[in-house]
């Protein structure tokens, strides 16, 4: 009978401390929707994307595409509640039985010890291991968010865990008791505080969610990325609406950048150094221009990837102002930590632009109000979101997806797709409508095939003169098959240099994918 009530004990431990790294999963949500704190798993799921393996990270990212972060997320909490349920397992075999009537009740086994050592361990563990994991440095004295936030963040997080092991393994013990003799010992005054304690993290969840309904009505705050799906089976639109445009971030929430906090540096050699406030960035004199941006993790016949007409200064207009004839690199710095550089040859070009609007509309925070940078010819990563320093530099310097082995000259492969028909489609045979979209960078589309018979014979599609330079370029046409059966149709494109697109499937890892786009259709 002991051993059976010794097991008991344990599993209302483990029950405890599961449901108590909950609470403190919650505590440490809410700290990070009010006041911006990045919480402990955010932070070392981002260290581990940085640390992986070239060969893994190239490996799980075209498994699981823009699934990868929220699992790799999701494993971290699962870890984490794990490790909550193994402290409540430790705490119940302790100072279980302290709660009974009979039990031990000397100081030194008094249960509320157990707690607040679990929560001194959990941030000790916090300060001295997690955070230095993260690159927060030993006490997060390295952490962007300051030392002190996230110190008092994580402590605040792990006192929550503590408090609520001790009053939920109270709690299932009275629930689960067989006798009164197992009735936990609580005088009103306690069970009042364990009450208060209870309802803290409840309180602080809704007013985290309060606080995100308002902001999100009052226009306050933008989180999240596209709100709607890109159509399908349709051909695209030439320019893509904001609400579905594709969004890659390495931030698992990105900033909402206030403005007042906001400023542009740019420095030069020397010392040189200008600070401009928003409104001095739009009275430089405005572009308006369409161009594309595609992600570097695109998949051949993916969708990340937009047309879009933005406004804003030409870099070179804003580098004038430094005096600057010459550098190596230009690099720019986002207000959430991330950098990368273009060559200064590329920077000073006139498509180049710092843009504030997109499509007529202020920048979303997603698409890094107030600023982003637009580079005609080279992949998404090197066109920077939230920027906030742009600097000149006599040496090659490694942005942050360089030095996780991603290209640094980032040009974009010629490519295709076709999105009409829908892929899979079941069409009865006769005249079939084919159309989709060509890209290549700045270089432009000259001509654009498809082919039905493995590659044999190719047969030229009308191409669309695009928008700009920069844009892509929409291609239609119209194939007879002869006889019904099951057909692939596969689709290639020239550049306007007259370079052909390269054949060969390669993934997106270090340099953007490259092969033919195809759909399976079935005619009857």
């Amino acid at each position: 009978m002991r051993e059976d009530g010794n097991r008991r004990f344990q599993l209302l431990g483990v029950a405890a401390g599961l449901v108590a790294a909950l609470v403190m999963l919650s505590v440490m949500l809410v700290i990070r929707l009010l006041a911006e704190i990045p919480s402990l798993p955010e932070l070392l799921s981002e260290e581990l994307t940085q640390v992986l393996p070239l060969p893994i990270f190239a490996a799980l990212l075209g498994a699981l595409e823009n699934k990868a972060k929220p699992l790799l997320l999701a494993t971290l909490v699962l870890g984490h509640l794990v490790l909550g349920a193994v402290i409540g397992l430790l705490y119940a075999r302790i100072w279980g039985q302290s709660f009974l009537p009979e039990g031990p009740r000397a100081y030194a086994r008094n249960p509320w010890n157990g707690g607040l050592l679990a929560s001194a361990g959990l941030w000790l563990l916090a300060l001295l291991v997690v955070m230095p994991a993260t690159g927060a440095g030993v006490l997060g004295l390295a952490s962007r968010a300051g030392p002190v936030s996230l110190a008092w963040s994580s402590l605040a997080a792990s006192l929550a865990y503590g408090l609520s092991l001790v009053a939920l393994f109270q709690g299932l013990l009275a629930a689960q008791a067989v006798s009164p003799q197992e009735i936990p010992v609580v005088d009103q005054k306690r069970r009042a505080l364990l009450l208060k304690l209870a309802a803290i993290p409840v309180a602080l969840l809704a007013a985290g969610g309060a606080w995100q309904l308002l902001a999100r009505q009052g226009g306050l705050a933008e989180m999240g990325s596209a709100t709607k799906e890109t159509p399908k089976g349709r051909l695209s639109d030439e320019i893509t609406p904001n609400d579905i445009f594709y969004n890659v971030s390495k931030n698992f929430k990105d900033p909402v950048v206030d403005l007042k906090e906001w400023s542009l540096d740019l420095r030069a050699p020397g010392g040189r150094k200008l600070t401009l406030s928003y409104e001095d960035l739009k009275s430089f004199p405005a572009v308006d221009q369409v161009a594309n941006l595609i992600c570097i993790s695109n998949e051949v016949g993916g969708d990340l990837i937009g047309n879009a007409r933005w406004t804003g200064v030409r870099l070179r207009d804003l580098l004038s102002r430094l005096g600057a004839t010459g550098a190596v690199d230009v690099v720019l710095k986002a207000w959430d930590g991330y950098a990368d550089s273009i060559p200064f040859d590329r920077a000073v070009q006139e498509g180049t632009v710092l843009v504030y609007l997109m499509n007529g509309e202020r920048l979303p925070p997603t698409h890094g109000f107030p600023a982003r940078l637009i580079v005609p010819g080279i992949y998404g990563m090197k066109n920077v979101k939230w920027v906030t320093a742009i600097e000149l530099m006599d040496n090659d310097f490694q942005g942050y997806w360089q030095d996780r082995g991603w290209s640094d000259v980032a040009t974009i492969n010629i490519m295709s797709r076709v999105d009409v028909p829908a892929k899979g489609s079941t069409l009865p045979l006769g005249p079939i409508d084919l159309g989709g979209i060509a890209f290549s960078g700045d270089r432009g589309i000259s001509k654009v095939e498809i082919s039905a018979d493995g590659g044999k014979t190719w047969a030229e599609m009308k191409v669309k003169e695009a928008l700009s330079p920069y844009a892509w370029s929409l291609w239609t046409g119209q194939w007879q098959p002869q006889e019904p059966g099951n057909y692939i149709v596969r689709v290639r494109a020239w550049d306007g240099r007259g370079q052909l697109q390269e054949k060969a499937d390669s993934p997106p890892l270090p340099n953007g994918a490259t092969g033919y786009d195809f759909l399976s259709l079935t005619l009857k």
